[in-house]
Formats: C-alpha cells, structure tokens, sequence
C-alpha cells in the first residue's frame, strides 16, 4: 500500500449512523497503530460502545448504560440486558436492543420502551438497533418465521417482512446505515441467507450470500463486508471468511494459511481508511485481533493485551475503540 496521507471526509462511526458535533476531519496515517493510547473502566465488561463526540460517549455493562459526557460519568439502569447501542442525532437520544424490554430510548435522562404491548413489537428481544441520519430507527424484531425488521419514526413502528417487503427471511442478522442508506442481512436456512439494501425508499436484493452471515459493516466506499461462519457445516473444506462487496464485484477476505480451526472472525468494523479490524476466537499462539489493511492482514505484537473483545468502534478521529471484559481500550491511530 502506498506511503500516503489520505484525508477522507465520510465519517465512521460506531454502532449508530451519524452522532453528534462533527470533530476536526484529521491526516489518516497509513500506518496500524497497537499502543494502547488509553485504558479506560478498568476490570468492566463493556459489551456495547456508541460514541457521540469526541468527549461523549455512552457504554453498556449488563443492564447498564453509563454516559461519559466531558470525564463525568452518569449510569442509567435498564430493566434488562443491553444488547447494542445507537445514538439518534436528530432526536439527542439514545436507542438500545434489550434481551426482554424491546427496544429502549433514552432521552432527557429518562428511559421509556417501545415492546410488544405499546407498540406491536413481534417479540421482546432486539440485538440490533441503528439510526439514520433523519431520525429513523431500524431494528430487529425477529425470529426464525416470526417478525423482522422494525423502522421506528414519530413514536410509530412499522415491521417489515417477507410478506410485505423483499426481505427473503424473517431473521434478521445484523443491521448497517450509512447516511439514508440501509444494509440488512438475513437469515433463514444456511446457504441462502442475504442481503438487502435499501436506500431512497428502494429495496434492492444485492447477490451476496452466505452460509451462516453474521456482522456486517460498510466502509467509506459504500462497500460491504460481512463474515460468514461454515462452523455448522459438516463439511472441512470451506473455512470461515468475510465477503468483501463493492458493488460491482465480490471476493473473499481470508488471512494466508487460515483454516476452518484457526480463523473465527465474530466482530467488524471498518475504520475511516478503510481498515478492516476483526475480532476472532484466537488459538494459543494468536491474537484476538486482526486487521486488514487492503493488501495484507497484521496482528497485534505478542504483548497486546488478550482480553476478550464485546465491539468495536471508531471515532471521528479514526481512533478504535475495544470494549473488552477489561474495560474499554482505545487505540490512536
């Protein structure tokens, strides 16, 4: 890869589409750095994180949503686990999936839920909640052959389906938003399960398909990267990837000498170089970490910590951030 100082000026964020106060765009180093800049909530199991500004950003631990807002840190208490997080900057809120109370919103201090009794959710349990850049909320609601994907806006929900949109599955996998832009994958029986885009109120069925599609995210190019797990399939042939589509062309993202046993990718996130960082289920002799830069895939130096990576996000500034079950690290790039 070239020796280059790239300025980009599309924004990636964490778990939501747009947050809040736009930073400073900075020069992208082309160079991966691993030094841990920061340590933070030392000994905490931090399993979602959604940054809103460059001195806000909000954390999950069990029920838990702490805000950090300028070093003070603020704990709000939800009425059960929190599964993802979402910052809605049209509406100064925050959205999040639970395991039992539906989807939840958190506005002014005060936490109110929109379930299957208020609102006509399908089902209680939301893993994926994001927000586009008008205010619209986008979540699962879903099972296998119940539900889908739910659209919140002006305290309204709307639940989309294969009965009533090109949505192939009930199952929803895992949501994406750029701007007004949405990526949906699905799920269902394995090897027929897709994606969908929808973007100026058109749903398109883009020919991507997987066995078993897991997280997805979309880099700055509007290219897509989804990893698909072969871990049910019978067969030792076909090992654990991530499909890179452009748009017009697709092709598998595997490290050199990977196998079915030694790559296990479970989360992604593409940083604003367009740097795919990777948490895996790691061997003894490897890192729960990798990146892909373009051209080759890089892993952390032997002293990196291995704690077990919940997410990752990145900020305006292109630095990552790791919730781990040791708290929350972040890396400067």
């Amino acid at each position: 890869m070239k020796k280059l100082y790239l300025l980009m000026t599309v924004v990636a964020f964490a778990t939501a589409c747009k947050t809040g106060e736009i930073d400073e765009i900075p020069m992208l180093n082309p160079e991966i750095s691993f030094e841990i800049s920061e340590h933070l909530r030392v000994g905490e199991n931090v399993k979602n994180l959604c940054l809103v500004n460059q001195k806000n950003y909000f954390y999950s631990v069990g029920a838990n949503i702490i805000r950090v807002q300028n070093d003070q840190q603020t704990t709000f208490t939800a009425s059960s686990e929190i599964l993802s997080l979402a910052w809605n900057n049209a509406e100064a809120a925050l959205y999040f999936g639970t395991h039992a109370s539906g989807l939840g919103c958190l506005k002014n201090g005060q936490i109110h839920y929109f379930t299957e009794s208020s609102h006509g959710l399908p089902r209680n349990l939301v893993r994926h909640v994001v927000c586009d850049s008008e205010g619209g909320v986008w979540f699962n609601t879903s099972a296998h052959l119940l539900g889908g994907l739910g659209y919140l806006q002006n305290n309204r929900v709307e639940i989309y389906t294969p009965q009533n949109s090109l949505l192939p599955d009930n199952l929803i996998k895992s949501i994406v938003c750029r701007d007004q832009e949405i990526w949906v994958a699905t799920g269902g029986y394995v090897t027929y399960q897709k994606v969908v885009k929808i973007a100026a109120g058109q749903w398109e069925l883009l020919p991507v398909s997987g066995y078993y599609l897991m997280e997805m995210d979309v880099d700055t190019n509007g290219a897509l990267n989804i990893i698909d797990d072969y871990g049910l399939s019978s067969s030792f042939s076909v090992t654990n990837h991530i499909i890179n589509y452009t748009g017009k062309q697709t092709k598998i993202l595997l490290p050199p000498s990977a196998t079915r046993f030694s790559f296990y990718p479970y989360r992604l996130k593409s940083d604003r170089r367009n740097y795919l960082w990777v948490a895996k289920y790691s061997s003894p002799d490897a890192k729960r970490l990798i990146v892909y830069n373009g051209e080759s895939w890089i892993e952390p130096p032997a002293s990196f910590p291995d704690d077990f990576i919940n997410c990752i996000a990145t900020d305006p500034q292109n630095r990552i951030w790791l919730g781990t079950t040791d708290g929350i690290y972040r890396l400067d790039q």
